[in-house]
């Protein structure tokens, strides 16, 4: 079975993040849930080429996974 992760650049999501109309709070909360997911979309890259390094300390949420 093959899986493959799609990231998307953060233009993108500001410009989608700006057409939901999200004030502060739920700003500032996308952008660390985006921020969360892309740092553990870089754990799995880093796991699946088998790379001796791999990016756990990028965010607390990769971070407990170590």
């Amino acid at each position: 079975m093959k899986h493959t992760l799609h990231r998307s650049d953060g233009d993108e999501c500001s410009e989608r993040l700006d057409r939901s109309q999200a004030e502060d709070a739920r700003k500032k909360e996308a952008c660390a849930i985006n921020q969360s997911l892309s740092a553990l979309g870089d754990i799995f890259a880093s796991l699946a080429s088998k790379n001796a390094h791999v990016p756990y300390r990028n965010s607390k949420l990769t971070y407990l996974l170590q």
